[in-house]
């Protein structure tokens, strides 16, 4: 293979990966009655495993809960995990799920666009607001009488701008296989993109970025600290909030003053001094000219 064959190639599988990550089911939990025992919960693998878009599998007996990694080359089935769970003798009571895409409004419904490597949509609605008119649900899902005046701007803002949100909440189809799956919005958080130096303070990481307007991200593993997180915001930055790989990591970047691309959730803390935080989900390292190009999408966003 020639050399400009092999950068062609991994130019693809960069941008296929990329469109990968960018949009996605990522996990859908389910809650299943009937699950008493080990050898129960391996029964019900079995027939989750044979599901196309099935990736992992982690089952919480006490709770009747289990949680489905999904391929994200895959459309989210519901019908074929309801299948999945009948056959293993269980009964599905309802289907959470997390995820990834964007906003977009049409005919004056708002949808969750998801479109990876896979287009998928969900109308969207506001579980507290639809509850109060259950009878009407199907027809006012995704419609602006499907959210609160407050949620409703919020989403709207998110529309225009474009953003990448990650949004968590029950889901459920209809009998009529061409109407979108409809998703509940109990958690929305923005999937922001940043392009900064870091930095390193009395053992702790943080991530300084100077446009649009200058500021400092105290940083985290998302993965990690996920496991910890009821004492989250103490351990953000240190070494206990990142893997192994990911602080040796972040120590030669730092070593060798890279720019680098970091791709999370951003939340502010309670305590105002802390600042803000970023989970980290992506990090790369950016080129000169990929960081000028970075500033100049950032300042066209801000302006919209």
């Amino acid at each position: 293979m020639t050399v400009k064959k092999i950068t062609i190639f991994m130019f693809l599988v960069f941008f296929g990966l990329v469109g990968l990550v960018s949009a996605a089911v990522e996990k859908v939990t389910l809650r299943v009655d009937g699950l008493a025992c080990p050898f129960c919960a391996y029964g019900l693998e079995k027939k989750i495993k044979e599901l196309e878009g099935y990736k992992s599998f982690e089952v919480f007996l006490n709770e009747g809960r289990v949680i489905v990694g999904w391929r994200q080359d895959k459309l989210l089935d519901l019908e074929s995990i309801n299948e999945a769970v009948d056959k293993a003798g269980f009964t599905l009571r309802g289907v959470k799920g997390s995820f990834l895409g964007n906003l977009v409004k049409e005919d004056e419904k708002i949808f969750l666009l998801l479109d990876g490597r896979v287009k998928q949509r969900f109308y969207v609605y506001e579980p507290s607001k639809v509850k109060q008119k259950a009878e009407h649900a199907r027809k006012v899902e995704g419609s602006l009488q499907a959210f609160s005046k407050t949620t409703r701007k919020r989403l709207e803002k998110l529309v225009a701008g474009r953003r990448t949100v990650r949004i968590v909440g029950p889901v459920h189809s209809y009998r009529d296989p061409n109407r979108p799956m409809a998703l509940g919005i109990e958690k929305l958080t923005i999937r922001e993109s940043f392009v900064g130096v870091l930095t390193k303070e009395k053992g702790r990481f943080f991530l300084v970025v100077s446009e649009p307007t200058s500021r400092r991200f105290s940083l985290y593993e998302s993965r990690k600290l996920k496991l910890i997180s009821k004492k989250a915001h103490k351990l953000e930055g240190t070494d206990s909030a990142f893997s192994k790989a990911m602080w040796e990591r972040l120590e030669e970047i730092l070593t060798k003053k890279k720019t680098v691309k970091v791709v999370g959730e951003v939340h502010a803390h309670r305590e105002k001094e802390l600042g803000a935080a970023i989970g980290i989900e992506q990090l790369e390292v950016v080129l000169p000219s990929e960081a000028a190009k970075s500033k100049k999408v950032r300042n066209e966003n801000e302006e919209k």
